[in-house]
């Protein structure tokens, strides 16, 4: 069902503890993978955005292996189209709150850092690789995704 009310409202509501999807955790859904032995591609979508590329032309190009210009843009598509960024969608979430949720979704990403960048890494391949396990999370301390999602919700709960 269509949710109606602002986005702090949303991560409120629907971002508890006991919540168990991959809508913010897609690190938590690529180690499913992983744990059956399946090789796994991540696109640090950090990176994306500072080589100004599409997601779509990144996975066209460097994951399916479509013939692409050197700038990852499909080759045939007349024109380079740019995935519009979340960060600058209208929300009604301050700079400083949006900074505090970035740094959540960061540590619940370091979280599997040892697993992806050790234990796995040779069946896992980053794309783009800018913020993702910066520094190899040295000055991060990893949140679990159950700890994660309590602490956006109550962020959310907070400013909503």
């Amino acid at each position: 069902s269509k949710f109606f009310g602002s986005f702090s409202q949303w991560v409120c509501k629907y971002f508890v503890p006991d919540m168990q999807n991959s809508i913010l955790n897609p690190l938590g859904l690529a180690k499913i993978f992983a744990d059956q032995y399946i090789n796994v591609t991540i696109v640090d979508m950090s990176g994306v955005e500072k080589e100004d590329v599409d997601i779509g032309d990144v996975v066209a190009c460097d994951v399916m292996g479509v013939p692409c210009s050197k700038n990852k843009v499909v080759i045939g598509t007349n024109t380079k189209r740019r995935r519009d960024n979340a960060r600058y969608s209208k929300t009604d979430i301050n700079n400083d709150d949006h900074e505090e949720l970035v740094n959540v979704l960061k540590s619940m990403d370091c979280f599997y850092h040892d697993f992806f960048m050790k234990t796995y890494k040779a069946n896992t391949t980053i794309l783009n690789q800018f913020e993702l396990f910066k520094n190899n999370c040295e000055m991060v301390v990893p949140l679990s995704q159950k700890d994660a999602y309590e602490k956006i919700g109550e962020i959310g709960c907070r400013i909503g």
